[in-house]
């Protein structure tokens, strides 16, 4: 469902908003359809993880730091969210001081591993490539060509989550999985701007990462903001290569895999996506549907080629995605017919959802919390 429906609407709602228990998340409705699930990594919902999935490590809220401190905490994992937003170090500093992507990758690989024989779930959510900027040496000559220093940084830090990623590709083909298991990768949002709290003052206020051209960025609603990567692998039943044109969402996720899944008690919650799998599997077209987003700065709504952007405090902007997927010409005033339609959509959408959570609402999820871990785990988990 949209997190709209919950009064989540920037991030400081999600730690004040509880989710009704009628609703169930995707580790939830996969368990309750035979599935063992792991969540690994980021979870940013009051919901408690520990009660929603079998096995969970290293939940994080905001983002947690990927090095250790001497007592082996890794502050804002385990729990609250970390506050020790120091920026630019490479490491390790001490030899044994383990990755916090390496170590996400390393419990995904475990849980894989011991449910070979098992239906199973997994949500890995790494922090990478959020701030802060911290990444491993190993990668400094690989990047050493990039001119911006954050930029390397953020380089070396999205290498370290592609390598994790291809370790847990290899674990499922070495567990003969590979052809049966449906994998989906996702980002969450589009690039974000340098300035965040820590950044140096010398470094340059640059977008960290790309776009690829289009326009905005983390924290607004043009494409650049919220167009992002959505891969998915089935050996047994995608054809490999395939492309989809058309306009989908995360929110589509948990009605696909409802339907892959089986899972029988979903009808009293509502559900805002689609199945994709007819999509995917023999290219139905699902039936036109507008999408929504709306943040405490922007309302937007997107109707086959057509995006209205509604920013604060009025300003109007209308665009065809088709032919201008950068946004730079605006046709507000030449599409009158098209803007009232989705001003009319826009309008409707938002009157059927409650407000923000209050501001002065205290977090259900505290700050501060860590949990005190191990500082090295290489192969096998050790409880």
């Amino acid at each position: 469902a949209y997190s709209q429906r919950f009064g989540v609407y920037w991030n400081p709602d999600t730690t004040k908003a509880e989710i009704p228990g009628e609703y169930l998340l995707l580790p939830e409705m996969m368990r309750s359809a035979g599935y063992a699930t792991g969540v690994i990594g980021k979870w940013n919902i009051t919901r408690d993880v520990h009660e929603s999935a079998d096995f969970v490590r290293d939940p994080m809220v905001w983002g947690g730091n990927y090095w250790p401190n001497k007592d082996g905490t890794y502050p804002g994992v385990g729990g609250g969210w970390g506050d020790d937003k120091q920026q630019g170090v490479w490491g390790p500093k001490k030899p044994d001081d383990e990755y916090l992507t390496d170590r996400l990758t390393q419990h995904a690989c475990n849980f894989i591993e011991a449910n070979t024989g098992n239906p199973f779930f997994l949500y890995l959510a790494y922090n990478a490539p959020h701030s802060p900027l911290q990444a491993q040496r190993k990668f400094a000559d690989q990047v050493a060509h990039i001119e911006s220093e954050p930029d390397r940084f953020y380089a070396a830090m999205v290498m370290a989550m592609d390598a994790g990623v291809g370790r847990v590709l290899d674990t499922l083909g070495e567990q003969g999985l590979e052809e049966n298991t449906l994998v989906v990768f996702m980002s969450d949002n589009g690039p974000a701007k340098g300035g965040f709290k820590g950044y140096k003052k010398e470094w340059p206020k640059t977008l960290l990462g790309s776009t690829g051209g289009l326009r905005g960025h983390k924290g607004n609603l043009y494409e650049g903001g919220i167009r992002i990567p959505y891969i998915m692998s089935w050996p047994g039943q995608i054809k490999a290569g395939s492309v989809v044109g058309l306009p989908v969402i995360s929110l589509d996720l948990f009605p696909t895999l409802a339907a892959i899944s089986g899972a029988e008690n979903i009808s009293n919650q509502h559900i805002d996506g689609i199945d994709l799998i007819p999509l995917l599997k023999g290219g139905t077209k699902p039936e036109p549907r507008p999408l929504f987003w709306a943040s405490d700065k922007q309302k937007v709504v997107r109707s086959g080629d057509w995006k209205l952007v509604v920013s604060e405090p009025g300003t109007v902007e209308l665009f065809n995605l088709r032919n201008d997927p950068r946004e730079e010409n605006d046709q507000a005033d030449q599409e009158p017919k098209v803007l009232e339609d989705l001003m009319t959509k826009h309008k409707n959408w938002l009157s059927k959802l409650p407000p923000p959570q209050p501001e002065d609402k205290k977090p259900i999820i505290q700050p501060g919390a860590v949990q005190r871990l191990k500082p090295v785990l290489l192969q096998q988990e050790k409880e």
